[in-house]
């Protein structure tokens, strides 16, 4: 009998054990690039069920890929020559922002789903794409300043907002927040401010750097400052970009901020995605298998939590980037099982 209970006992702990492999196993990140292979990713997001991907870097770039299937398989759309820095769906409408000079440049819509193509407009340098409402908002590159159209993207005007290097966008109701990285010869630089669709333009009290990311929650506005070498972390205002308090995830590169419901996902250089559902006060590393990748968007579609890398797309269930221990800035961590149509 006490041998028989020993092997009962032994066949437990085998059972148990396959069952907390398997959880290891299936609790990170996963690259799905089937189609896609292991092309740079600058920006992600989602229309209806399908996924769109915008690929490329400076140089040169793949275009578009679409996913109708969770990101499981990848197809080149036809747009697939370009350096795609930005991505922005309203409506029926899809707008693609390219990086390359002219002739190759410029901001492309599709009115199919992504099937086809056609040039909204020569805007050269496109690093960031916004809508409010029926206007649609491109920040430019290299001292361009924001241009805007009313038309969705038939016809095109300069804001009062010029002569600054434009790296991200956001909008809601009546406020048009804007990241101008560059200082020049033109003076201030940091986050402007519209209150009248981008007519004029204030710069918020903000620290002077340079924020990759801008996104909004309410009354909340969420910052990222990517610019190298400061790695200042998230900062938040809750008036509506009047005054500014740093989060305490205050020691990264930040590249992209996605908001689902009470969650906050910060996207980073080399440490993977943070999590924080308390509106920044405390933040979860959740980098299991992400390696030391530079993840430069996130979108969330499906109960998936899909991130934009330097090596192809990766994706997670959501309900796994919850309930873990929170971030501290004395100690930060670093979680990994392993090693961006």
């Amino acid at each position: 009998m006490k041998g028989n209970s020993m092997k009962l006992y032994s066949g437990k702990l085998f059972f148990l054990l396959i069952i907390f492999l398997n959880c290891i196993s299936y609790s990170q990140w996963e690259q799905i690039s089937n189609g896609m292979g292991n092309l740079n990713v600058n920006t992600i997001i989602f229309s209806g069920n399908t996924i769109f991907a915008g690929t490329g870097v400076y140089s040169g770039g793949q275009g578009v890929y679409a996913s109708t299937d969770n990101g499981n398989n990848w197809i080149q759309t036809s747009l697939n020559n370009r350096s795609v820095n930005s991505l922005l769906v309203n409506g029926n409408f899809i707008y693609a922002g390219t990086f390359q000079s002219l002739p190759n440049s410029g901001l492309y819509l599709s009115t199919n789903n992504g099937v086809n193509w056609s040039v909204s407009s020569n805007l050269g340098g496109i690093m960031t794409l916004a809508a409010n409402g029926n206007n649609i908002f491109a920040g430019i590159y290299g001292f361009g300043g924001i241009y805007k159209s009313t038309d969705n993207g038939t016809t095109w005007s300069q804001t009062s907002l010029v002569n600054r290097s434009v790296i991200a966008l956001a909008a809601n109701g009546n406020y048009i927040f804007a990241s101008c990285s560059s200082v020049g010869p033109f003076g201030e630089y940091g986050i402007f401010k519209s209150t009248d669709n981008g007519t004029t333009w204030t710069l918020t009290s903000i620290p002077p750097h340079g924020y990759d990311a801008i996104a909004i929650n309410g009354n909340n506005i969420y910052a990222g400052d990517g610019w190298p070498g400061t790695a200042n972390g998230v900062f938040i205002s809750t008036d509506n970009g009047t005054s500014w308090t740093q989060t305490s995830l205050n020691n990264r590169d930040i590249n992209w901020l996605e908001i689902s419901g009470n969650y906050i996902f910060a996207a980073t250089n080399q440490y993977g995605v943070y999590v924080s559902s308390d509106n920044g006060q405390s933040w979860t590393q959740q980098n299991d298998g992400l390696g030391s990748l530079d993840v430069s968007s996130i979108c969330i579609l499906n109960n998936y939590v899909f991130a934009g890398t330097g090596n192809s797309v990766w994706r997670r269930p959501i309900g796994q980037l919850t309930g873990m221990q929170p971030y501290s800035n004395e100690a930060p961590n670093q979680f990994s099982l392993s090693q961006n149509y």
